[in-house]
């Protein structure tokens, strides 16, 4: 069954650039960032249950376990969100998924291409910190500058 939160995680994560070899079960997507060390990104409601309003993103060595953890709130990433002509919302809302009578949606706000990039960014330079050395970093501009290459000088 493809849920709501199963098609974000797709959506942000599924070509595998950020997430090597992504699989994808529940609000949970599991992959690879190189050697032995495993990425986990969820869906989470740290503050008010069943209001998924951060990414949850931790690296995990397969032989050893936890390497680090991170909790990424969205409205960090992408900030509030003014919904137009609606006053319920006079200050913008922060965007979650939430589950209500049994229905999985985003609340006042779903998240444009714009955000979703904002959020692969981010996640991008997270996990970039753990990637193997040998490993180039995932690309977060493609518009950005080329890094240089130093030149080794022998002595």
């Amino acid at each position: 069954m493809n849920t709501l939160f199963e098609q974000e995680l797709r959506d942000l994560f599924g070509d595998g650039t950020i997430v090597h070899k992504p699989i994808f079960i529940g609000r949970t997507c599991f992959g690879t960032l190189g050697g032995d060390l495993r990425v986990r990104i969820e869906f989470d409601d740290p503050a008010v249950l069943r209001n998924y309003d951060s990414l949850s993103v931790k690296v995990i060595n397969r032989l050893s376990g936890l390497v680090d953890h991170i909790d990424l709130p969205i409205v960090d990433l992408i900030g509030r969100k003014m919904i137009p002509d609606n006053p319920n919302f006079p200050d913008g809302v922060a965007p979650h998924i939430w589950i209500y009578n049994g229905t999985v949606e985003w609340y006042g706000y779903k998240p444009n291409a714009a955000d979703r990039a904002a959020i692969r960014s981010t996640v991008a330079q997270y996990l970039n910190m753990f990637r193997e050395p040998s490993l180039e970093p995932v690309k977060i501009n493609p518009s950005s500058p080329k890094r240089k290459q130093r030149n080794s000088i022998s002595r």
